[in-house]
């Protein structure tokens, strides 16, 4: 089965997942072509919004969309959503991190 993500027009968020049939998506370009997006759009509709196919393996475009996910089609990948207000993304491992570092020593843990 194929997963495309539905992405608002206006700021890349995820909306939804959905799952369509293999047969349909190779019927229509084979995975990750802009004609199976078109199929999706078509067969789905596009009220604000497009589809990009995603990887329930995350095989590719980096991971798994949720709801709240971004996609960045610079990279060509879908991107976490921020855990926190405050919280920075490192763009080159795709991951938030928090605004400071902090760890913990083997005196602190015990």
């Amino acid at each position: 089965m194929a997963h495309f993500a539905e992405v608002k027009n206006t700021d890349n968020t995820v909306l939804r997942v959905v799952v369509i049939s293999n047969d349909d998506v190779n019927s229509n370009g084979g995975d990750y072509s802009t004609q199976a997006e078109t199929f999706v759009a078509n067969l789905l509709g596009t009220d604000n919004s497009f589809w990009k196919q995603c990887s329930y393996n995350a095989n590719a475009r980096s991971m798994y969309p949720g709801i709240g996910s971004t996609w960045d089609s610079d990279n060509n990948r879908f991107s976490p959503p921020c855990p926190h207000p405050n919280w920075v993304f490192d763009s080159s491992n795709n991951k938030w991190n928090a605004p400071f570092n902090y760890t913990i020593s083997a005196e602190d843990a015990n």
